[in-house]
């Protein structure tokens, strides 16, 4: 008896088939195996158990808990960042058990499948492009032991020879899906999801998988309103929709805009991606409504170079996109994420870098870069074959070389990528980067990270799990090696010390005060500071702009937590009156010596600052209490 039949002897038909899904972070729910089994449930069958790991699992663990599901056949959802590990999983798991039958589907797979089979003998069958309805019919036919081979949409292999079905004609009305969040299906998730409200694209990018995935279908409004509803009980954190263009129907967007910001109490974070140069002023206004930051909206520049743009059939209005980001800007609290593609035909690396200023001028919270992706049934793919572009072989075929981009500067591009991700992007460290970008790089971010990945290389420090602490250090070095402005150096690095601080949560080093201590104690103070309330102080107020050296330390106030509550920087409070107060109180001063003390610390011409109003206002935000 093989493993699979004494298995079955106990097992429920369902329990034969298994779902699994490699999700690129533990937060994340793959949608695509729940609305497998909500397709499957709403047409009165039993759900297939699922598995959903994370690309930081190993993959003897993956494969370990697969087993230990004893499934006769496993599906996998297959995207270009699960390729490559979904492909060890089942070759491993054919190479153990030869009889287990191995399913792919998914964006990753639906082209090429012929090749794909051939090239990977483990593979039986994939299901190529929507799934709902081909899944169903072909685990029915499977769980039965029934021909398969004239099921749509499938890509197989019969008596050793690889076939392919006619494609099976796309859902149109996608009010017909099963909505797989809702209570009726109990299934068990993260806290981050996609949301299909639509399929397909107008656009047609030659990178991007929805140019081939035919006209645009949208699930109704009244049908997303309900599925908002379901996400507005949940214990999401955040939902992604997935249309690509969600601004592409102004008056849908407004409403669901409208939509989220009446009805969403648990400030959910919902991310769009939209098209700027198309963005209305009413669709602005309608992100306006939102004042808590719920809002993250994507924007793919890709390249500012026309050419480039033409190449991959991406178009926008560069003058109207500026003027939107500016808006979004200016008008919301959207968090604005903006994207470069490194490697696009005509781009050199030098229209890479101008692509990176361009979009850092727009200020946005995000940039992200990457290097283009060839995706197997995209247009772009064209020139791969032609040599323009060559991408590597293995997942995810980033391409590290074109006709215009030496391989030396695609992997400048990759570093550049890490470090934006890493400092730019954490924002733990704003005003510092903007005074070296300004001062030392003339307001080039592409020449600022050029020279700091060539620092990071020189030094051989690695480019992943870079804390707050561990850049705060290295930008200073940076800083002291790629000027000799005395005073810029100092001033940078009191700006570090500062910002390190608010990203820690931590004071760090305590640095004793640079005063003489307050000579005129009581052994009956009136107030006491509460805890947390540290004075640090610096040569250059962090909290200036100015590079003028004050005559005096300049006192920055900070409220520390010990609950993980992110540190405040008390900015109303951190001029040299009121942190002397608090310094007095710290220290037990005597009230009635608090003029004197302070000509001692400042001298006799310097006016005297009234303590009852200075008392007042440190009781009321919580920095002193009574005794």
């Amino acid at each position: 008896m093989t493993r699979n039949e004494s298995h079955m002897c106990n097992q429920d038909i369902s329990d034969k088939i298994l779902l699994v899904a490699i999700n690129t972070k533990y937060t994340h729910s793959n949608s695509a195996l729940l609305s497998l089994n909500a397709y499957r449930i709403d047409r009165g069958e039993k759900p297939f158990p699922m598995k959903q790991f994370d690309l930081n699992q190993g993959d003897d663990y993956i494969l370990g808990e697969i087993l230990a599901a004893k499934p006769e056949i496993v599906a996998f959802s297959v995207y270009i960042w699960s390729l490559e590990k979904t492909l060890k999983a089942a070759s491993a798991l054919k190479t153990i058990y030869p009889e287990t039958q191995i399913i792919m589907g998914g964006p990753e797979v639906s082209w090429h499948t012929e090749d794909l089979l051939k090239a990977n003998p483990y593979i039986d069958i994939v299901v190529r492009d929507e799934g709902e309805e081909t899944f169903f019919e072909l685990s029915k036919a499977l769980e039965k032991a029934q021909d398969f081979t004239q099921i749509q949409g499938i890509t197989a292999r019969k008596n050793g020879i690889v076939f392919s079905t006619p494609d099976r004609p796309k859902i149109q009305n996608l009010d017909e899906l099963p909505f797989p969040f809702a209570p009726k299906y109990n299934f068990s998730h993260k806290n981050f999801t996609f949301y299909e409200a639509s399929r397909g694209c107008y656009s047609k990018c030659a990178y991007c998988l929805s140019s081939i995935q035919g006209s645009v279908r949208t699930r109704t409004l009244e049908q997303i309103k309900k599925d908002l509803n379901i996400f507005f009980e949940s214990d999401f954190k955040q939902v992604r929709f997935a249309d690509r263009t969600f601004n592409s129907d102004k008056q849908r967007a407004i409403e669901v805009i409208n939509y989220i910001v009446d009805n969403n109490k648990k400030n959910i974070h919902f991310h769009f991606e939209i098209q700027a140069d198309i963005l209305s002023d009413d669709v602005i206004e309608a992100f306006a409504r939102e004042r808590k930051s719920i809002f993250h909206l994507e924007i793919g520049i890709q390249s500012t170079n026309p050419k480039a743009l033409k190449a991959v059939n991406r178009y926008y209005d560069p003058e109207r996109l500026k003027k939107a980001v500016k808006a979004l800007r200016s008008r919301t609290q959207c968090r604005l994420h903006l994207d470069i593609l490194g490697g696009l035909p005509y781009d050199t690396y030098s229209d890479f870098k101008k692509s990176f200023d361009d979009v850092y001028s727009l200020a946005p919270e995000d940039i992200q870069i990457s290097l283009v992706k060839i995706l197997k049934g995209t247009p772009i793919e064209e020139r791969v074959i032609s040599g323009e572009l060559v991408p590597l072989p293995y997942p995810p075929y980033t391409v590290m070389k074109t006709q215009w981009l030496t391989p030396m500067e695609a992997a400048m591009i990759n570093d550049i990528s890490k470090l934006t991700e890493a400092i730019h992007n954490k924002k733990f460290f704003q005003k510092s980067l903007s005074l070296i970008i300004d001062a030392l790089f003339a307001g080039s971010i592409s020449d600022f990270f050029e020279k700091l990945v060539k620092f990071w290389r020189k030094r051989l420090i690695p480019f992943h799990s870079i804390s707050p602490n561990f850049v705060a250090v290295k930008l200073n070095e940076f800083v002291q090696e790629t000027t000799t402005l005395t005073e810029f150096q100092e001033r940078i690095s009191d700006m570090l010390s500062h910002e390190l601080k608010l990203a820690s949560n931590t004071p760090g080093k305590i640095i004793p005060s640079p005063f003489p201590p307050i000579s005129s104690n009581t052994k009956q103070p009136l107030f006491r500071v509460n805890s947390g309330i540290k004075i640090f102080y610096y040569k250059y107020s962090p909290l200036e702009e100015s590079l003028t050296t004050k005559d005096n330390p300049q006192p920055v106030v900070y409220r520390f937590s010990k609950t993980g509550i992110p540190t405040t920087c008390l900015e109303e409070f951190s001029n040299q009156a009121t942190a002397f107060a608090i310094e007095f109180i710290q220290q037990k001063g005597e009230k009635s010596k608090f003029k004197q003390e302070w000509a001692k610390r400042f001298g006799e011409d310097k006016s005297v600052p009234d303590f009852e109003t200075i008392l007042k206002k440190l009781q009321k935000q919580n920095i002193i209490v009574p005794i």
